[in-house]
């Protein structure tokens, strides 16, 4: 794959997920990892990935060889991880969020005092 096909890539990917930040070094990075991939390879896995994640693709999404085999329980964590701070962003964002009253910090402080199995553990 040459530089102007990785640019092509990295396109489409801001396009798909605004978030996703393109700078020369990140072009530079992504084109060392996609240069020996072909590049029909590499438009087919990003177009798999857009259409299932709601997650910007990291260079391994893209240079997999086969994308339909079974995630790693490391991929899954990474992505539920994403997930649960994407919502939170979410939350925060929409909702008007305020502290806990004292009284439910000091209720869950005691039952979760309870569950402490050594009483020194923060």
């Amino acid at each position: 794959m040459n530089n102007q096909e990785t640019s092509s890539l990295l396109a489409v990917i801001k396009t798909a997920f605004p978030e996703f930040a393109i700078s020369n070094e990140v072009i530079q990075v992504w084109h060392l990892f996609l240069q020996e991939i072909p590049y029909d390879r590499a438009q087919r896995n990003l177009r798999d990935h857009i259409a299932t994640s709601r997650f910007a693709p990291r260079i391994a999404d893209v240079i997999r060889e086969d994308l339909h085999q079974p995630l790693t329980i490391y991929e899954i964590q990474r992505q539920e991880q994403e997930l649960a701070t994407l919502e939170l962003m979410e939350y925060h964002a929409t909702e008007n969020v305020k502290p806990m009253p004292e009284r439910v910090a000091k209720h869950l402080e005691q039952l979760f005092s309870k569950t402490k199995v050594n009483a020194n553990e923060p």
